[in-house]
C-alpha cells in the first residue's frame, strides 16, 4: 500500500484499459488519489477499473493529516479539463441559489459544499495581485456585463471594454476617475459618465446602450456601499480606504456612496470587489441584484484588517457567499500564504485566516487573499 501523497497512477496501472478522452487521464486519477488518502472512497462508474485499481493501492489510515505539494506533471489542456469537470462536480452536488429574503438567511440543503477549495492553486490558474484575469483579454465580450468596485487604474475595465464587455465602472476618488478616462480616450475605448443626483443618487439620465460589436464603460463616481450617502474617503498613494487607519493620515476627499443594485437590472458576467475593508457594506448594497439576477462570477479580495476596521470580517463574506448564496467558493490569489492543497472546509479556512492576520496584523497590510466565486446559476447567465 502507498502513501496518496506518492502514488503516482501512471506507474501504478502503467497500460490502462480506457484511454482519455474515453476515461479521466491517469494523472487526473493520480490527484484524487492523493486527495482520498486517509479517507473512504466509493467510485460510481467504474467501467474498466483503470481509476480504481491505481485508488486500491492508496493506504486508509484514519488519521492521516498528510500535506501535499501541487503536481508538476499537467499540460494546460489537462488543468483546464480537470477545472471545467470540478466545476459541474461540484455544481451537481451543491446547493441552490437563494431566492428570499428568509434564504438569505439559511440555505436548507444540507449536500451543499461549504468550504472554500484550493483547485484554482492546485493546478496554478489563479490569479496574481493586481492581475487582469485572462478570459477578459480574449476579444470574445459579446456585450457581456462586467460590473467593477474600485476601478482605481482601471485595468480590468479596461481590457474588459477592448473585449467589448459592457461595463458598469464604480470609482468615488475623482483623479483615480480623471486617469481612467485619460486611458480610455487613448485606447478609443467608449465611455459615458452616469451623471447622478447628489442627493438622493437618482440618475439623471439614461444610460446610453453599446453600439454593436463594442464594449463600452459606464462610469460612476460614486462608492459603492449598503445605501446612498455621503462619506469621506482617504488616499493613500495610489490607494484609497473608509477604514484603514494608515489611511488617514493622507488626503481626504467627500464622495457620494451608493447601493449598486439600484443601477443594474440584468445579469452580470463578472463582478469585481475590491474596497479596501469596505466589502461587507458593498454587498449589502448587492443583494437585490444577488437575488434577483445571475451573477456568475465573483472575485472579492479578503483583508482581514481592512474588514475589522470596518466592523465586519473574512467569515461574515464567506458567510454570505457560500452559506447564504451557495456560491463555490476558490482561494484564487496565487502568492498568498494559503499554499495548493490546503484543507478545503469552511471552518478551517476561517480558522487559517484569523490566525494569519494574527500573525501579520502589526505589518501594514498584513495577510490578505482572493476568492473567486461562481453562481449555482452559472450556466443560466443571459437566458432569463
Amino acid at each position: 500500500m502507498s502513501d496518496g501523497a506518492r502514488v503516482d497512477c501512471k506507474l501504478a496501472v502503467p497500460n490502462p484499459i480506457d484511454s482519455a478522452p474515453i476515461r479521466s487521464p491517469q494523472e487526473v486519477h493520480t490527484l484524487i488519489a492523493s486527495k482520498v488518502h486517509a479517507k473512504q472512497l466509493v467510485e460510481i462508474g467504474t467501467r474498466n477499473g483503470d481509476g480504481i485499481s491505481c485508488f486500491s493501492k492508496v493506504k486508509y489510515s484514519p488519521k492521516g493529516g498528510s500535506r501535499f505539494r501541487k503536481p508538476t506533471w499537467y499540460s494546460p489542456i489537462e488543468r483546464g479539463l480537470t477545472v471545467i469537470a470540478a466545476f459541474i462536480v461540484g455544481f451537481l452536488l451543491g446547493g441552490n441559489r437563494a431566492k428570499t429574503a428568509d434564504d438569505f438567511m439559511t440555505v436548507k440543503n444540507a449536500g451543499q459544499m461549504l468550504g472554500v477549495s484550493s483547485l484554482m492553486k492546485d493546478f496554478g490558474c489563479g490569479f496574481t495581485n493586481m492581475g487582469v484575469p485572462p478570459f477578459l483579454v480574449t476579444k470574445n465580450g459579446g456585450h457581456r456585463v462586467m460590473v467593477d468596485i474600485g476601478l482605481n487604474t482601471g485595468e480590468e475595465a479596461l481590457a474588459a471594454a477592448k473585449s467589448g464587455f459592457v461595463v458598469y465602472a464604480f470609482e468615488p476618488v475623482s483623479a483615480f476617475v480623471k486617469d481612467v478616462v485619460s486611458k480610455l480616450k487613448q485606447n478609443d475605448i467608449l465611455y459615458h459618465h452616469a451623471e447622478l443626483d447628489e442627493d438622493n443618487g437618482n440618475l439623471l439620465y439614461a444610460l446610453p446602450q453599446p453600439t454593436i460589436g463594442r464594449g463600452i464603460v459606464y462610469i460612476f463616481q460614486a462608492a459603492a456601499g449598503s445605501r446612498f450617502g455621503k462619506k469621506t474617503i482617504f488616499l493613500d498613494g495610489p490607494g484609497s480606504s473608509f477604514v484603514d487607519e494608515h489611511s488617514k493620515r493622507g488626503s481626504a476627499e467627500e464622495v457620494l456612496v451608493v447601493p449598486v443594485s439600484a443601477y443594474i437590472e440584468r445579469d452580470v458576467y463578472y463582478l469585481k470587489i475590491d474596497a479596501q475593508g469596505w466589502e461587507s457594506e458593498v454587498f449589502l448594497g448587492l443583494l437585490d441584484l444577488l437575488r434577483n439576477h445571475v451573477v456568475r462570477l465573483i472575485s472579492v479580495e479578503i483583508w482581514p484588517k481592512g474588514l475589522i476596521a470596518a466592523g465586519s470580517s473574512p467569515e461574515a463574506i464567506t458567510t454570505l457567499l457560500i452559506k447564504q448564496l451557495g456560491y463555490l467558493c476558490f482561494d484564487s490569489l496565487i502568492d498568498s500564504a494559503l499554499e495548493p492543497l490546503h484543507e478545503e472546509g469552511l471552518n478551517f479556512f476561517t480558522e487559517t485566516v484569523k490566525e494569519l492576520y494574527e500573525s501579520s496584523k502589526s505589518e501594514r497590510f498584513g495577510f490578505w487573499d482572493d476568492l473567486t466565486c461562481l453562481s449555482p446559476s452559472f450556466a443560466t447567465y443571459g437566458k432569463n
